[in-house]
């Protein structure tokens, strides 16, 4: 089986107890990276906390590492925040929810860190970090487009330079809890994102 990020995976389960088995071991793995980090998790404890032998977690898994990145590509749909509706009556509000829903996602994905540490010093897990933040990137740039359509961005506004900065302040304010866990902070974030944007939300500044 070949795993968009991961490689070449040994085996990719076809019935259902093998597939329950390959479940129970990304489980096991999420928990203990979670609890122990990454360094201080090894395959043969990923394997006795799923109830497995160590050679039934190589049947599934080349390593550890393989397993934290496909633990990533299975749960990557839920890294995409909803896009706000630009013709919401408050605008605002739409994009702190939207802020709100991606501090959950990635709280609820804690090994999401353990990726991005861990690529500094490893070219592969770099190449996965660079992905994801592609993917986000793209989706931030559809609707930036369709904002931009409904003359609520500048139109001298590169949109891809525009989405980048859209995802690097959101993804940094998870390093301050007053802006990703507190309401105000957020609004204070959503304020500031579509006043770079483009005209909405700055009638009151004139």
């Amino acid at each position: 089986m070949t795993s968009e990020w991961a490689g070449n995976v040994p085996i990719e389960p076809i019935q259902d107890r093998a597939q329950k088995k390959r479940n129970e071991l990304l489980d096991a793995g999420k928990q203990l990276f979670t609890q122990n980090g990454y360094h201080n998790v090894t395959s043969k404890q990923i394997a006795a906390l799923a109830g497995v032998s160590i050679g039934t977690f190589y049947r599934y898994f080349s390593d550890k590492r393989q397993l934290l990145i496909v633990l990533l590509e299975d749960h990557l749909r839920h890294l995409m925040p909803k896009n706000p509706s630009w013709l919401q009556q408050d605008t605002e509000q739409g994009i702190t929810n939207v802020i709100y829903e991606f501090h959950s996602i990635l709280q609820s994905l804690p090994f999401w860190n353990a990726i991005k540490q861990l690529s500094v010093n490893d070219a592969e897990l770099k190449e996965v970090v660079q992905q994801v933040h592609a993917i986000l990137h793209s989706k931030i740039i559809e609707n930036l487009q369709e904002a931009r359509q409904l003359g609520f961005v500048w139109n001298d506004i590169d949109l891809t330079t525009a989405a980048w900065t859209v995802l690097a302040i959101v993804e940094q304010a998870e390093e301050y809890p007053a802006l990703s866990q507190l309401e105000e902070g957020r609004q204070q974030l959503a304020k500031l994102i579509i006043r770079m944007i483009g005209p909405l939300g700055t009638e009151n500044l004139l």
